[in-house]
C-alpha cells in the first residue's frame, strides 16, 4: 500500500509539472495589421472621345506595398458622362457623352489609418 501512495504523488507532481510549464510559455501576440496610407492613380487627368465611345483603364496603387488589405472603391461623380467598371485595382472608364467627371477610387474605410 505504501508504494501505491507514493506513485499517486508522483502523477500529480508530474501534472502539476506540465501545468507549469505551460503557464510560462510566452503569449504570442497575433501580428500587426499593416493598413493602408493612400492610394494613388497613374494619371491625373484624362480626355475622352464620346462618339466613338472610347475607353482609358485606371489603375490604383495601393501603399504600403505590403498593406493587408488592399480593397478600394471606384466612384464617378457623374454616371452619365463617365461609366465605371471596377475591377479590384482596375476601373475601365467609358465616356458617355460630352461634360466633366471626377473618378475618386478610396481604401476600404477599415483598412485605412
Amino acid at each position: 500500500m505504501k508504494t501505491l501512495f507514493k506513485t499517486a504523488l508522483m502523477c500529480v507532481a508530474l501534472a502539476a509539472t506540465a501545468v507549469s510549464v505551460s503557464c510560462n510559455d510566452p503569449i504570442e501576440e497575433p501580428p500587426a495589421t499593416i493598413k493602408v496610407t493612400s492610394v494613388e492613380l497613374g494619371e491625373t487627368e484624362l480626355s475622352l472621345q464620346t462618339g466613338e465611345a472610347e475607353t482609358a483603364t485606371l489603375v490604383a496603387t495601393v501603399l504600403p506595398a505590403d498593406a493587408d488589405n488592399k480593397v478600394v472603391t471606384w466612384e464617378s461623380s457623374d454616371d452619365e458622362v463617365v461609366s465605371i467598371a471596377p475591377d479590384g485595382l482596375v476601373c475601365v472608364l467609358t465616356a458617355l457623352k460630352e461634360g466633366a467627371a471626377t473618378i475618386t477610387t478610396e481604401a476600404s474605410k477599415p483598412n485605412a489609418l
